[in-house]
């Protein structure tokens, strides 16, 4: 499956998800480029990416994925 194919096929979705929460209408193509999912998720080799290099840029605040949803939920 691409998502670069389909994704834009759910473009309706998200402008009725905007409009239900109040959200401010983006078109998500200006959001999300689609190729890089496809790249990450079809890639044949294990993708280990590290942090390091922006933390020590200075942006270092950090969440848990878990704890942050959990608590904006």
């Amino acid at each position: 499956m691409s998502l670069t194919e389909q994704m834009p096929l759910y473009a309706g979705l998200w402008d009725r998800i905007v409009q239900r929460h109040g959200l401010q209408a983006t078109d998500w193509s200006t959001l999300v480029d689609w190729r890089f999912g496809d790249a990450i998720l079809g890639a044949t080799w294990d993708n280990v990416s590290s942090t390091i290099k922006v933390r020590r840029a200075g942006f270092d605040g950090c969440y848990d994925t878990i704890d942050r949803t959990l608590e904006l939920l």
